[in-house]
């Protein structure tokens, strides 16, 4: 027989796993595709998670702010860039997938900064739309691969340990406390 205090304790245990308990797959249908001009991963990835918030952007508009001087864009333009619009967008470094399926599950689209296809290759931004335990696979809305391209568990890993497992949770104003808590942002450095 579990003592008063056991049985409390045994119930807030319960209460916090569930609030971090997962479904095996989860997919977010209303984020927006455009395929990227020339060096304009960044820009087309955001379009992408504008669009999954009801707004529209034209990538070549958003290259001339995000990158003005050419070259590549950098993470850390990311979240000024989308404080007017009333999201925020705050940086993570090494994260681990569970991190990226938590926030998926959650609804909130998750900018990656990997290798495009092999390790030491292109660096490229792309969101991460859905995940499928069952198939060991993210669905990735790649502005050069297409809106709904897979890239398994392995392999995402192999591409994202480069940049130190950086990621970049895109989410309304106001939603910083619920992002900290889906984290457990103790463990989870900021870029």
């Amino acid at each position: 027989m579990l003592s008063r205090f056991s049985h409390l304790l045994f119930i807030c245990l319960l209460s916090a796993s569930a609030a971090f308990a997962r479904p095996a797959s989860a997919y977010l249908p209303d984020l927006a595709f455009v395929h990227q001009t020339y060096n304009n991963c960044g820009p087309a990835s955001i379009v992408s998670v504008l669009g999954y918030y009801g707004l529209k952007a034209d990538q070549s508009e958003l290259a001339r702010v995000l990158r003005p001087r050419g070259g590549y864009m950098t993470a850390d333009v990311i979240d000024p860039f989308l404080k007017p619009y009333g999201l925020r967008a705050t940086r993570f470094k090494r994260g681990e997938i569970e991190h990226i399926r938590l926030l998926v599950a959650q609804g909130i689209p998750v900018i990656v900064l990997q290798w495009l296809d092999r390790v030491g290759g292109i660096p490229h931004f792309r969101v991460v739309r859905g995940y499928d335990d069952k198939q060991g696979v993210f669905w990735m809305a790649d502005p050069i691969y297409g809106p709904n391209v897979y890239v398994d568990y392995h392999d995402f890993e192999r591409l994202w340990a480069v940049y130190g497992q950086e990621f970049i949770p895109v989410y309304p104003e106001g939603w910083q406390a619920k992002i900290e808590k889906i984290l457990g942002v103790k463990g989870v450095p900021r870029g």
